[in-house]
């Protein structure tokens, strides 16, 4: 996600950055280059995948590991 300096916000895809630009494809598959001199802040995107650590405990991972390596 990119906050621009007029406040605004887009996100999508990072697929390019150069020293003056940033690319991104937005939700609808457009590309778009922003200038970096516009952008004021940049975050990572917060992940869907919740963390393994809070819903497997280390032998029920390990099993599942086992589990996929025997088929």
């Amino acid at each position: 996600q990119v906050t621009l300096v007029d406040g605004s916000l887009l996100g999508g895809i990072l697929i390019g950055e150069s020293d003056d630009n940033l690319e991104i494809r937005d939700g609808e598959g457009k590309e778009l280059e922003i200038p970096r001199k516009s952008v004021r802040n940049r975050t990572q995107p917060v992940s869907a995948m919740p963390p393994m650590g809070q819903l497997l405990t280390k032998r029920e991972l390990r099993d599942l590991v086992e589990f996929l390596a025997t088929e």
